[in-house]
């Protein structure tokens, strides 16, 4: 199965492209809010 990047917004507007499948924290560059977890 093909993993994929997905482009997810948060709420402070800020736009990035992050792994479908997290092996970590992923944090938004910007605000630093979470944006997904493994």
């Amino acid at each position: 199965m093909a993993s994929k990047f997905l482009k997810v917004k948060c709420d402070c507007k800020n736009e990035q492209v992050i792994f479908e499948k997290a092996a970590g924290t992923v944090r938004c560059n910007v605000c630093d809010a979470v944006l997904a977890e493994a």
